[in-house]
């Protein structure tokens, strides 16, 4: 009988740390989850700010902002504004894209910390390269 209780014991033991050791393998295999995902909800931040030339700090209109890895874009109001709203549940640092299509000024790559929800003053300089015909 007393063999019985500590066969038991042991296989108990056994399963327990069989069961822990699984665990252990999955959380580091796959992390530990995401609360918020857990919770269907989904991490919201909202980037906005203004776009201006750099020579006069006139607003820049139509200046379109895309960003890497992303389907996010947005273009500058009149008045160089522009509001952008993001799901960013992975990572804070976004790589914005402010692009002139008309040329005039030059392409500008900013790195952003999304999850502060920034408030951006950007300032684009004038594109002296030569337009190829």
């Amino acid at each position: 009988m007393e063999k019985h209780k500590t066969y038991k014991f042991f296989r108990g033991m056994l399963m327990a740390s069989a069961f822990t050791s699984m665990m252990f393998v999955m959380q580091a295999c796959y992390g530990t989850p995401n609360n918020a995902l857990i919770d269907d909800e989904v991490l919201e931040y909202t980037v906005s700010g203004k776009v201006t030339a750099k020579s006069n700090s006139e607003p820049l209109a139509g200046i379109k902002l895309t960003i890497d890895s992303t389907d996010y874009e947005t273009v500058t109001d009149s008045l160089g504004n522009f509001s952008i709203t993001l799901n960013a549940s992975d990572y804070c640092d976004m790589t914005f894209k402010f692009v002139d299509e008309s040329g005039k000024y030059q392409q500008l790559d900013t790195i952003v910390p999304v999850c502060n929800s920034p408030e951006l003053n950007i300032e684009m300089d004038v594109n002296n390269a030569p337009k190829v015909s």
